[in-house]
């Protein structure tokens, strides 16, 4: 059983964890920015109450597979810029069974088109679209 960790705030606004593990004398300082990802399936968070609870930065789903653009990433930016939410970064869904090399280009343009760096979220998946064989082929990406 994880203890719960105890919340203080710092002067510089930012939030501040101390945890005291059961059983130890000492205290474990850990500094953290809460950061969060979003996709379209996210629908449309409410950015504002987000970043009232904590939230101060954001990693946008920008695309999955090799051609599909997410629907709300404009918008998930936007929004989030609004409320004081920083947009770091989007990121691509990788499947896969899709060329690696495809997908990561797609990625990069997306990417670039809103003037952000990309990263990648690999997984193997039953879920998205239909794939050729059980045994998807190991994606390759070099961007």
């Amino acid at each position: 059983m994880r203890p719960e960790p105890r919340r203080r705030d710092n002067a510089a606004g930012l939030d501040s964890f101390k945890v005291t593990r059961p059983g130890a004398a000492a205290r474990y300082p850990r500094r953290m920015t809460l950061v969060l990802d979003t996709s379209q399936f996210a629908g449309e968070p409410d950015w504002s109450l987000l970043y009232a609870r904590g939230a101060r930065g954001v990693i946008v789903r920008g695309s999955s597979g090799p051609s599909h653009r997410d629907t709300l990433l404009d918008a998930h930016l936007e929004a989030a810029s609004r409320a004081g939410v920083v947009p770091l970064a989007v990121y691509a869904y990788c499947y896969s069974w899709h060329p690696g090399e495809v997908q990561a280009a797609f990625a990069v343009q997306v990417a670039a088109s809103v003037g952000l760096p990309t990263c990648g979220d690999f997984e193997r998946t039953m879920s998205g679209p239909p794939r050729p064989s059980d045994e998807p082929a190991a994606a390759r990406v070099t961007a």
